[in-house]
């Protein structure tokens, strides 16, 4: 047993994004064998209430409220910060959004008062909390890579059309800043954990001195497993994404404005569903037909058991989709690009459909939303794959062993 230090710039719960529900599952999975301290940020509008529910599960949960800017500004002053945001990422003193907006100083702060209390490892979660690592620490200190970051950014440039050449540069100034950051970062540690062999090989090409190991995320097989009754599925398609998460809405607008209508014009009882906070705002711009934007569900079991085509048409995006993972676990036919389900062993028609163009896209959702033979056979392999190479127990056993290196000062 351990005492383990995980330092999150975001409090995991509820579970409404990926991001939160990789953290929490962690966290859940490694309290079973180890002393778990969770320090993070609570945003104001979180449920304080929320706190008690990973007491259960942590040793302590330590949080600091996100500071938030007044908002009765003078017109003159907003109109001043408004240019302020759009000069800031070319000037070299600023840093990325993603890691402005996750900085609170009184977390650094406390971090440093509690390493003195005998941890036996820091783990960080995310690019996020790179500007927290601390400098001569006698325990190891692994930084949790979920995705690469950076990426992100690079592939957003390419996608942006020429014509919004202002936007291509606020976001390429963002993009140099970030890879100097994160990349420096990386050597500031012990060790890097990424979720996928791809996010790993980016790492060692850049630099191959670095310890680096992957480790995928996990799913819950046993909540998600169900069986599908194929007389009772209806013609729903299903997406699950929240607004949070830009990237998200990108792949919305693209479903809906390049698949969809070709689509519903070879199916017009087939129905879209949207999964997701924050999402209704581009589904009312798109004027689209049956489609429907839940919003945030408990429970997203029933829809994963009733619909006939799970969607992910990601344009961009690094890291592992816990929402694939899922699907997977549900036994959900699934049609993804290439992006989508980039670091996840998924071989096409075998496994799924995958497509980077919206006519294959399309084509590839109504041939699924036609053939029961092949709902079934996508179904089993999936569930399968989830059960053998995805679960939270594989996960955190791999994430133990490396502990355990660490821990006796073995290079993994």
């Amino acid at each position: 047993m351990m005492k383990i230090l995980i330092v999150s710039p975001f409090f995991p719960y509820p579970l409404d994004v990926g991001g939160k529900v990789s953290v929490y599952n962690y966290i859940k999975q490694l309290s079973r064998e180890h002393n778990i301290t969770l320090l993070c940020i609570l945003h104001p509008e979180e449920d304080k209430e929320n706190t008690e529910l990973l007491k259960d599960i942590c040793e302590r949960v330590i949080v600091v409220k996100k500071r938030i800017k007044p908002r009765n500004r003078s017109r003159f002053l907003r109109i001043i910060l408004r240019i302020a945001k759009y000069i800031a990422p070319f000037s070299p003193f600023c840093m990325p959004f993603i890691l402005s907006y996750r900085y609170e100083p009184e977390l650094k702060m406390k971090l440093s008062s509690l390493l003195k209390e005998g941890f036996d490892l820091v783990r960080y979660e995310f690019t996020q909390s790179i500007r927290y690592i601390q400098k001569d620490v006698n325990i190891p200190q692994i930084l949790v890579e979920h995705d690469i970051s950076y990426i992100k950014w690079e592939r957003q440039i390419r996608l942006l059309p020429w014509y919004k050449i202002f936007n291509k540069l606020i976001i390429f100034a963002d993009y140099i800043k970030l890879y100097l950051l994160e990349t420096k970062a990386w050597k500031q540690v012990d060790h890097i954990i990424t979720m996928t062999e791809v996010d790993k090989n980016v790492i060692k090409t850049l630099n191959p001195c670095l310890d680096v190991t992957a480790i995928p995320r996990g799913v819950d097989v046993e909540y998600y497993r169900s069986e599908r009754n194929e007389q009772e599925l209806e013609d729903m398609i299903l997406f699950v994404g929240s607004a949070v998460n830009t990237l998200n809405i990108d792949a919305i607008r693209f479903f809906l404005k390049d698949i969809w209508p070709g689509m519903l014009n070879k199916k017009p009882s087939a129905e879209f569903i949207i999964v997701g906070e924050g999402c209704s705002g581009v589904v009312a711009e798109s004027f689209g037909k049956n489609v429907k934007a839940l919003g945030f569900v408990e429970d997203m079991r029933p829809y994963l058991k009733s619909t006939k085509a799970f969607v992910v048409p990601l344009l961009n995006a690094s890291g592992i989709r816990i929402k694939i993972l899922e699907a997977m676990a549900a036994g959900c036919p699934i049609v993804t690009t290439s992006v989508g389900c980039e670091g996840i062993d998924l071989v096409d028609g075998e496994d799924a459909f995958i497509r980077d163009n919206a006519d294959g896209f399309a084509d590839a959702v109504l041939r699924l939303m036609d053939s029961e033979k092949l709902r079934r056979k996508f179904s089993k392999n999936v569930r399968e794959k989830a059960e053998r190479n995805y679960t939270w127990e594989a996960s955190v056993k791999m994430f133990n062993l490396l502990a355990e290196s660490l821990k006796k000062g073995k290079r993994a």
